[in-house]
């Protein structure tokens, strides 16, 4: 399997331990996103995996390309622009104080970028799988550009496409957004979609009859079978939930239907 996987990459900005941000006044400096996450995860399993994304000009997007080659990704494809590298500060949360983040990614090169300037044919050449998720679409109307022309050109050349939906209520900002229509189009050429509950009967506005006393496997069941008729082209649905006991302690549950069985595991 050779992966490509596309998304925003930023510069992560920590408070040590469990500080609060700037009180005492140093910040751990790492580099976070979902999809370049995806990238190391699966070059840690050996995986073939390229990623691509659309970087500034500058030494702080060179340690960051540096970073992702440390984990065996591939970044010969990373294209450079104009505008900024998006920053986040993290304060990690602790017992029952939850994390903080704090986004400031306006301006970065990636939501900046012309989609004339990006190939697909080419960065997709030598690829059979393609992972996106609905954070990038959700930068800025440049970003959705790029991000429906991906999955489509992806498709086109035969490639498995896969997508974590991945709702952020802090984006999905810009003049025009519109969280069901671009997300409507995008799943049309996804293969294999990793989404929850309220992204269903929300975001995508699928109707779904659900019961009190429906058990968690039977939820799934009736949400899975409503959101692959109405996208059929869909060939795997992943759903994940999480019960937060503490800012350390979650308990994690996922569902795979493949369109006829579910299969389930929880881990605490």
């Amino acid at each position: 399997m050779k992966v490509l996987t596309f998304g925003e990459i930023m510069l992560r900005l920590r408070a040590p331990w469990h500080e609060r941000l700037f009180q005492s006044g140093s910040l751990e400096a790492t580099f976070g996103g979902g999809e370049a996450n995806v990238a190391v995860s699966l070059a840690n399993y050996g995986v073939d995996v390229e990623y691509f994304t659309i970087l500034p000009d500058n030494t702080i997007a060179d340690a960051c390309v540096r970073e992702l080659r440390k984990f065996g990704v591939d970044t010969r494809k990373i294209q450079r622009g104009e505008g900024r590298m998006g920053l986040y500060f993290l304060e990690a949360g602790s017992n029952q104080i939850p994390s903080r983040v704090v986004y400031d990614r306006a301006y970065s090169a990636i939501s900046l970028a012309d989609p004339a300037s990006v190939d697909w044919k080419t960065v997709l050449a030598g690829r059979d799988w393609f992972h996106i998720s609905g954070i990038t679409p959700a930068i800025s109307r440049t970003a959705m550009e790029l991000s429906l022309a991906a999955v489509h050109t992806a498709k086109e050349m035969g490639l498995t496409v896969s997508c974590d939906f991945n709702y952020r209520n802090s984006l999905w900002k810009y003049e025009g957004a519109d969280v069901k229509k671009t997300m409507s189009q995008l799943l049309t050429c996804v293969d294999v979609l990793s989404i929850g509950e309220d992204d269903v009967r929300t975001r995508l506005g699928i109707p779904v009859e659900l019961s009190e006393t429906d058990t968690k496997v039977q939820r799934f069941e009736k949400l899975d079978a409503a959101l692959m008729a109405a996208y059929p082209n869909l060939k795997l649905v992943v759903n994940t939930m999480r019960e937060s006991m503490s800012a350390e302690r979650n308990g994690w549950s996922a569902c795979l239907y493949d369109g006829k069985n579910h299969a389930c595991v929880q881990t605490v």
